[in-house]
């Protein structure tokens, strides 16, 4: 979102190829133009032939994921520019590519090499690489650092909009689920937080966040009763992120409801154990770390705990401390 902002102002259009998964977080955005959706179920050629035809409409190419389909996405664009170069009808296909910098991440998580600050890199990482067609924007523009991410309330869901009027207090949504198990703060200690924030704002609601895989987190339901709001399974991702618009504060993993809120500039709390790149940008947000000598050890969570007590850095996070980062964070709503 932020290299897409950078690009819109500078007057380009903007294409954005995404999974159709997340096409909809993209539609009716005013930094895209055009959102491509491919569904990655119809495997490699189908995204060949959609980059083919893709290429002919693009005069310049940035890979922010520089990962293998991005890979290959990217040079059927080069090639279908060389097989254009040919009969000399069009000019060059410009190609820039983010560096992920493996080597350092290499050091930085396997190694324990902390000389570089790499958790901090967050959005800037995507801007910085398009420095050689826009100049030095993070010096020039400063707000590219924190985009904002327009939600619609005609995508909330009708009996969440409801109910969220109902509720004296507003809503302070719960993420307890993340995509990789070793992201996720155990459910117990999100029973007490919940348990305890309850006893500081009495009557204060809760919308509980997450997919149909994630059913565990239905013991948090039954533990708030009718102060929840159970979205469990019944909601797409566009529609979770548009109802998150509507609450007062977030808590979550890192997880991508996370990331929504941030550029929502909605108040939050980023519970982060052993990720590498959870950390968000708002200043409305907090970060609920424990910043051990082994954090972090992991870019996205899915590498298993190298350390002898598993999983100390969320088993360890109690809830008392979550509670504190919360309860300032309502609490300035309050004054």
């Amino acid at each position: 979102m932020v290299a897409a902002q950078a690009l819109r102002d500078s007057g380009r259009r903007v294409l954005w190829l995404v999974r159709s998964d997340f096409a909809e977080l993209l539609n009716r955005q005013g930094f895209v133009d055009e959102v491509i959706a491919f569904d990655r179920r119809q495997g490699l050629w189908s995204l060949l032939q959609l980059s083919w035809q893709l290429a002919s409409r693009v005069d310049e190419v940035y890979d922010a994921h520089a990962n293998l389909r991005s890979f290959w996405v990217r040079n059927c664009i080069r090639l279908e520019w060389l097989c254009r170069l040919r009969w000399k009808r069009w000019a060059i296909t410009r190609i820039l590519v983010r560096p992920k910098y493996r080597w350092i991440r290499l050091l930085y998580l396997r190694l324990g090499w902390r000389s570089w600050q790499l958790e901090k890199r967050g959005a800037v990482s995507f801007l910085t690489p398009l420095k050689p067609w826009l100049g030095p924007l993070t010096n020039k523009r400063p707000e590219y650092a924190m985009p904002i991410w327009r939600a619609e309330s005609a995508q909330v869901p009708a009996d969440f909009a409801t109910w969220v009027r109902s509720q004296a207090r507003g809503v302070v949504a719960l993420a307890p689920s993340a995509a990789w198990p070793n992201k996720r703060w155990p459910i117990t200690s999100w029973i007490e937080l919940v348990k305890e924030l309850g006893r500081i704002f009495p009557g204060q609601s809760f919308l509980v966040l997450g997919g149909p895989q994630d059913q565990f987190a239905q013991v948090l339901v039954d533990e708030l009763g009718p102060r929840a709001f159970n979205s469990l399974g019944r909601w797409t991702l566009a529609e979770s992120a548009h109802a998150l618009s509507l609450c007062r504060a977030l808590i979550a993993n890192d997880t991508g409801f996370l990331h929504v809120a941030d550029r929502l500039q909605l108040p939050h709390v980023a519970i982060i154990g052993p990720t590498a790149f959870g950390f968000t940008v708002s200043p409305k947000g907090r970060t609920a770390s424990l910043r051990l000598d082994c954090q972090p050890c992991s870019k996205d969570g899915r590498d298993p705990c190298r350390n002898r007590e598993t999983l100390k850095c969320l088993r360890d996070l109690h809830a008392v401390r979550v509670v504190e980062i919360a309860k300032s964070i309502l609490m300035e709503q309050n004054t």
